[in-house]
């Protein structure tokens, strides 16, 4: 068993991303790589954080929007081990091949995961 081609297998297709030779090396790998990754491990990224609202006995039905909004945010800027979790649930379905190219740029592509997960985990939790 090809531990790469079952991985990729795993992601879903996503149609409607931006893909070309106009894109950099970076916008390209979130494209193809991390967004499918994302799309797959939604439901547990989901799940993580909300036991995490509820470890912090935080009532987000008390919130309004913005302050959902806020918390969220903040709470995946300053809690490092939290974030850490969740990028590593991305990390962890990577290839070999895409471990290497994650590393030359892996700031950058921290930060672009942690964006990526604030925005679905408000969009789900804020209006889901």
């Amino acid at each position: 068993m090809n531990r790469s081609i079952v991985i990729k297998s795993l992601r879903p297709e996503l149609p409607n991303v931006v893909n070309g030779a106009e894109i950099s090396e970076i916008e390209l790998f979130q494209n193809e790589v991390l967004r499918p990754i994302l799309k797959f491990q939604n439901e547990v990224l989901t799940t993580l954080f909300i036991s995490n609202l509820k470890k912090r006995d935080v009532d987000f039905s008390k919130m309004n929007l913005n302050g959902r909004i806020t918390y969220v945010t903040n709470v995946i800027q300053k809690d490092l081990g939290l974030r850490n979790v969740l990028i590593g649930m991305v990390l962890g379905l990577l290839t070999v091949e895409e471990i290497g190219q994650y590393y030359q740029y892996e700031t950058e592509y921290r930060r672009r995961i942690s964006k990526m997960v604030i925005d679905r985990l408000a969009d789900q939790l804020v209006n889901g």
